[in-house]
């Protein structure tokens, strides 16, 4: 109501500026002027005034202020809607990036931990490859040091025999006897050699 008064007024204070000029006009001129100065005719004048104010002011209040009013109350529910639906898109647009976040963290940890299973089941295939050749490597090298000891005592054995043939040779040429190889002096002698020869 106060905004349709305002304009009431307004439009009573602008009609009367506008007259200003043609008054003082009227007054400064001849007697024959305009029938709005004449100061016989201001009663009807007066009328007339009231009858188009009331007039301009119903048509304000009854037409043109309400479509205002309803364009700015739709611009004001427009723009609260659009407030609101920012708002709802923000916290939609919040809610997708933690969910990102959380999903992306999530990745993160079972990527590490599968890396993390890799990198022990690789180091666990290494540990067993390596049990496998080191027990292998073990087992080939207890039968080469059982072939040796089997070689070497061959080798001994067959040596004593050979070194009491040869011992038995070299004292019958030396004494001109007739001592054999299986003679037990010959024996204790080529013995205590290789005993000493070993330790």
């Amino acid at each position: 109501m106060t905004r349709q008064l305002r304009l009431g007024l307004t439009a009573v204070l602008g009609t009367v500026i506008l007259a200003l000029p043609a008054l003082a006009a009227g007054e400064a001129g001849s007697g024959g002027g305009l029938p709005q100065l004449d100061h016989t005719k201001f009663v009807p004048q007066l009328a007339w005034l009231a009858v188009t104010f009331a007039l301009m002011y119903l048509l304000m209040g009854k037409v043109v202020l309400p479509r205002i009013g309803a364009v700015l109350e739709e611009r004001e529910a427009r723009i609260r809607a659009d407030l609101d639906a920012a708002q709802a898109a923000k916290a939609q647009a919040d809610a997708a990036a933690a969910e990102l976040d959380k999903a992306t963290t999530k990745a993160r940890t079972e990527a590490q931990a599968a890396i993390r299973a890799a990198a022990e089941a690789a180091k666990a295939e290494v540990t067993a490859a390596e049990t496998k050749a080191n027990a292998e490597l073990a087992a080939r090298l207890s039968a080469a040091e059982a072939r040796i000891t089997a070689a070497k005592a061959t080798a001994m054995g067959g040596l004593g025999s050979v070194a009491a043939a040869a011992a038995a040779d070299v004292v019958n040429r030396l004494t001109g006897g007739n001592v054999g190889a299986a003679d037990p002096a010959v024996l204790a002698a080529v013995g205590a050699a290789l005993a000493a020869r070993r330790g």
